[in-house]
């Protein structure tokens, strides 16, 4: 379903925006564990995906102990809370990736002969 030029694309996009995904990257769920990938098929520097990977890791660290720290004893309300959101983040990004895929699959379509 992929051509070349949409590989090629993809790897333009991310020699331009590498460094900002793999930061943003590693504050996302689901993403963190990915971006490893393109940064290996685009063969990244490897200081520089170390360096932004501890930036992005050290952000969302720092997030989760600040949200520990404001929470006190009340984090098992909190987790309970998030526990319920889960399911409708998950349900959001396949619909993203889901509405992303159809989008290029029309776009490709009405482009063919």
């Amino acid at each position: 379903m992929l051509t070349e030029a949409d590989l090629d694309r993809s790897q333009a996009w991310f020699d331009r925006h590498g460094r900002l995904a793999v930061l943003i990257g590693r504050l996302a769920p689901l993403v963190r564990s990915l971006v490893s990938i393109p940064a290996g098929v685009t063969r990244m520097p490897l200081l520089t995906f170390t360096l932004y990977t501890a930036i992005g890791s050290a952000l969302w660290n720092a997030v989760l102990i600040g949200a520990g720290w404001a929470l006190g004893s009340r984090w098992r309300e909190a987790t309970e809370l998030v526990e319920r959101a889960d399911v409708w983040i998950y349900v959001a990004v396949i619909a993203a990736v889901a509405a992303a895929f159809g989008a290029h699959r029309i776009r490709r379509a009405r482009s063919d002969p």
